[in-house]
């Protein structure tokens, strides 16, 4: 009887955490052309299917383990953007898209919304100063807050960044954005050539654990990648190619994927294209290994020696062809 109390009570914290959770997204259109099409999407959501209400509004529904500052994109048949941030803690929210008067209202808006707006306007009008003085004085009043750390990286004065930094409360500090930022701001000069493979141990898209300790006396190429990078997923199949040419008694390739949802990154085309190990990192880009070789783009390729030493790295797409001529000069072609 006691377990049954417990699992009730469980169940019930499950329904009303979830309910809590859940935040819904409002768009609704106003001074539509009778023959206008608009396709809008949510840029950093674009898996979110909205729900049509009727024929000028649609409503999204997410479901946000941090804040997040929606990218609202109109495609057709003409491209503007706005933006508005979405938490569980702030409520519902929603935007007013006006076609006529070419205007758009947040429905809802916070201070959140306003501050970003402010600062982002003197940014793009080149106000530093004033651009500055404004998120200074929010951090200052809400060092707690994950918008002040959000904020930080429009700074212009880097010097200023730093002291701001410190300012910044011990729960922000253990967010991947803060360690990021920090990294950058600190001008790190890595990863180098010679720099030692760090070792690591993550789950590949059959869930079983990889432990990269389990390669020994081999090359190994690093390759940072995602599903959501055209690039990425463009030249997969010539990657594929090349790894059907190498020598893997003396080379082992392992691929790192970036995407922001697992189960997603495990179905999707490009990830079973991979015949070679093929693991997930969490946290999109901000992760320990990211951070540990300094991403900043993909993809990134890393390439250690026989003593798990860097010998190169190459940032960018249309690498492939230099590394299968840096492959052949190293004999590790078959």
């Amino acid at each position: 009887m006691h377990l049954k109390i417990k699992s009730i009570t469980f169940f019930l914290f499950f329904i009303v955490q979830n309910l809590y959770s859940q935040v819904t997204f409002t768009i609704k259109q106003v001074g539509l052309g009778k023959d206008s099409l608009h396709q809008i999407i949510i840029g950093n959501f674009m898996e979110v299917v909205p729900k049509k209400v009727n024929d000028s509004i649609l409503e999204y529904v997410f479901f946000p383990t941090k804040p997040e500052y929606l990218f609202v994109v109109n495609d057709i048949p003409t491209r503007w953007e706005t933006r508005v941030w979405i938490d569980n803690k702030m409520g519902n929210k929603g935007l007013i898209i006006d076609y006529k008067n070419r205007t758009t209202n947040i429905i809802n808006e916070n201070e959140w919304d306003i501050v970003t707006k402010k600062v982002l306007e003197f940014k793009d009008s080149k106000r530093y100063s004033e651009s500055d003085s404004l998120i200074k004085r929010y951090i200052d009043k809400n060092s707690n807050s994950y918008l002040s750390l959000w904020l930080l990286g429009f700074m212009h004065n880097k010097s200023n960044q730093l002291v701001m930094l410190d300012k910044l409360s011990a729960e922000l500090k253990e967010y991947p954005e803060y360690k990021h930022l920090k990294a950058n701001l600190l001008d790190r000069k890595y990863p180098n050539i010679g720099d030692a493979f760090k070792e690591f141990t993550l789950k590949d898209r059959n869930d079983l654990v990889f432990n990269s300790n389990s390669i020994k006396n081999k090359f190994v190429l690093l390759h940072f990648w995602s599903n959501g990078c055209g690039p990425c997923v463009r030249e997969m199949d010539n990657f594929v190619s090349l790894y059907n040419s190498l020598d893997t008694s003396k080379i082992a390739i392992i691929s790192v994927a970036l995407d922001e949802d697992r189960n997603k990154w495990k179905d999707a085309l490009s990830t079973n294209k991979i015949k070679w190990t093929s693991v997930w990192e969490a946290e999109a880009g901000f992760g320990p290994l990211c951070l540990n070789y300094n991403l900043r783009s993909m993809p990134y390729f890393i390439l250690f020696d026989k003593e798990k030493k860097i010998i190169f790295f190459k940032d960018g797409s249309d690498e492939l062809e230099n590394i299968k001529t840096t492959f052949k000069e190293m004999s590790l072609m078959r």
